[in-house]
């Protein structure tokens, strides 16, 4: 990740799909190494926290929303869609 080689692309808002599928995506690692049952089990991951079911202060879930075009009230439905998709 820190090399000096390495190839990084800006995402923006026009890669919207991208970006979602990818917030999508690290949130099911643990639910697809089958880690945890339920993605509310997994107390590392940001997912709580934009699902709104924790106040964690990691995250800056007002930029993601300006960047990620996201019904964040249907959030939790979406990430569990995404993840019957990828499977």
């Amino acid at each position: 990740m820190f090399r000096q080689k390495t190839k990084a692309e800006l995402i923006d808002n026009t890669a919207n799909d991208y970006a979602r599928t990818v917030l999508h995506y690290i949130h099911h690692n643990p639910l697809h190494a089958k880690l945890i049952n339920d993605l509310k089990d997994w107390e590392y991951s940001s997912y709580k926290d934009y699902a709104g079911l924790r106040n964690g202060n990691l995250i800056n879930k007002d930029l993601a929303k300006k960047v990620i075009d996201i019904n964040w009230a249907h959030f939790e439905k979406e990430t569990i869609e995404a993840y019957k998709n990828r499977m």
